[in-house]
């Protein structure tokens, strides 16, 4: 019995205004908006079943979104009596079941391979072009994780209800990626089971202006018509996988089962004035760039039989994303506050586990959990470089704010880890459990190659909360030969976390302040006591060992 199926979306949704002949333009005396929106979905369920005297199955799956949504001025001149805003929004949701069974008196072989990608490209941008407006010019670009539970099941006002009911526990029903496997191979003599799943989330969030001229409540010729006009552009994506692969083989004489997976998140999420932009902002200006990417992630792999079991699993999950709010090589002028925020919030909670029994009776469990996120938040200059790396040309940016400038860089990664391997045999037992855990993570807020001045103050703060949770547990016990259990775990963080002024000219009114800090958060979740609870845990622990 073979089962093959793929289920494809690659939709392109735009709303742009573009001039390709360099003669038109856009003036209107009100509001200009631009929105675009895709909202992509794949339910999708697949199985395979072959019994018989002799049974081979083979399940194979795989379902993809690659989509592109965009909202742009490019080459143009806009001009507005308002305000300019572009939004785009993603909200892709792969969710998949995927059964795998083979059956039979004698021989069965069974594999079942799961598969799920996305590939967004959701853009707000502003390229070369000139852009006027009396009020807010605003750029947003989102990745949204929809609800697990589609709307004819639970309406979305109710599905709301329920997330905010969950909201403090560990418990999160929105994903982009919803990704169950189940895989059986039986026999009344040898059963051979083999179930891999692979789950993969690669996005661009992007806001920016690039190689453009854009005043917010400031005239051609630099003069403030409107102090409450703001430039604002934000990115954020909130991308997620849960994923259960489940492998079981069971027989009467020989029984061997292996599972696999992989969860990657590799995310890019900007917002950024680059390229020679000049902005001119009667108010403030603020770059805001945040990351919430999740892999829940549970795995099983058993074997059980008369004569001898064999169950492995082998199973990683990753997350490396790139967090940037920046301003490269260009000129910023605002009557307000400058702030630039890039912050990252990181979660793996990986399950994985065997169980082999038998007259012998083997069982390996290796586990890794990765995590390796750069958090940026800067005014740089734009460096030029020939094809083998060498500095052609460096070009510093200008800040100039009549408030305070503030720039932030935020990680707060968290692993929560739990591997377990079980051997029992009636002769001899052998398992083994070994996992790792490592978080290697850049938080950096800089002031590099620019000048910069303000009526107010200016403050670079980066800092680092990471943290690994984690258990291992690995037995073996046999009723009359030997038993070897083998655990191994291995935690590792390593951040670098940096504030830092270099090559440049500052001028500020009021306080200068750089802080770079690595945090220990507490080792209770905030789902198990709340961060209010854990301080006062803390007060009440202070004079104790």
């Amino acid at each position: 019995q073979v089962t093959l199926v793929a289920n494809v979306i690659t939709n392109t949704t735009t709303a742009v205004i573009e001039d390709t002949t360099g003669t038109r333009y856009v003036d209107a005396s009100g509001a200009i908006s631009l929105s675009a929106t895709d909202s992509s979905a794949i339910d999708a369920i697949a199985f395979g079943v072959a019994a018989g005297g002799g049974a081979v199955g083979v399940a194979l799956a795989a379902n993809v979104i690659a989509n592109t949504v965009d909202t742009a001025v490019t080459d143009t001149t806009v001009s507005t009596d308002s305000s300019l805003s572009l939004t785009s929004v993603s909200s892709s949701i792969i969710r998949t079941l995927a059964v795998g069974v083979a059956a039979s008196a004698g021989f069965s072989l069974n594999v079942a391979a799961l598969g799920n990608v996305i590939v967004n490209k959701t853009r707000s941008k502003i390229s070369g072009s000139t852009v006027t407006a009396a009020d807010d010019v605003s750029l947003s670009a989102s990745d949204v994780a929809p609800s697990l539970i589609p709307d004819w099941i639970l309406p979305a006002d109710r599905a709301h209800e329920l997330n905010d009911n969950l909201a403090d526990s560990p418990i999160d029903l929105d994903a982009n990626i919803l990704a169950v496997m189940v895989s059986v191979a039986g026999s009344g003599s040898t059963a051979i089971n083999v179930a891999l799943s692979g789950n993969s989330i690669t996005n661009e969030v992007k806001a920016q202006i690039v190689d453009s001229t854009v005043r917010a409540g400031v005239d051609a010729a630099g003069v403030v018509t409107n102090p409450d006009a703001d430039v604002r552009l934000g990115a954020d994506s909130k991308a997620g996988i849960i994923a259960v692969t489940v492998g079981v083989a069971g027989s009467g004489n020989v029984s061997v089962n292996a599972t696999g997976f992989g969860n990657v998140i590799a995310n890019t999420i900007d917002a950024s004035i680059s390229e020679g932009s000049t902005v001119w902002a009667g108010g403030l200006v603020d770059l805001d760039a945040g990351d919430e990417s999740s892999v829940r992630s549970v795995g099983l792999s058993i074997a059980a039989s008369a004569l001898a079991g064999v169950a492995t699993i082998i199973g990683a999950n990753v997350i490396t994303d790139t967090t940037t709010a920046t301003i490269v090589g260009s000129t910023v002028v605002c009557g307000g506050a400058l702030t630039a925020a890039a912050v990252s919030d990181a979660e793996i909670f990986g399950f994985a586990g065997g169980v082999a029994a038998g007259g012998g009776a083997v069982q390996v469990t290796l586990a890794a959990n990765v995590v390796t996120n750069t958090t940026v938040a800067s005014v740089a200059p734009k460096v030029v470089t020939d094809a083998g790396g060498n500095i052609i040309s460096t070009t510093g940016s200008s800040v100039e704010a009549g408030g305070a400038v503030s720039l932030r860089a935020e990680d707060t990664s968290s692993i929560d880890a739990l591997a377990f391997g079980v051997a029992l045999g009636g002769v001899g037992a052998g398992g083994a459990a070994l996992a790792t855990n490592v978080i290697v993570n850049t938080i950096e807020t800089a002031v590099r190659g620019s000048t910069l001045q303000t009526d107010s103050s200016l403050t670079l703060e980066s800092e680092s909360s990471a943290i690994i949770r984690t258990l291992t547990l690995g037995a073996s016990g046999s009723a009359g030969g030997f038993s070897l259990a083998l655990t191994a775990v291995g935690n590792v963080i390593t951040n670098h976390v940096t504030a830092t002024i270099e090559d440049s000219t500052v001028t500020a009114w009021d306080d200068v302040s750089l802080t770079a800090e690595d945090i220990a958060p507490p080792t209770v979740p905030n789902w198990m006591l709340k961060s209010d609870q854990q301080a006062k845990l803390n007060d009440c622990l202070e004079d104790s060992p």
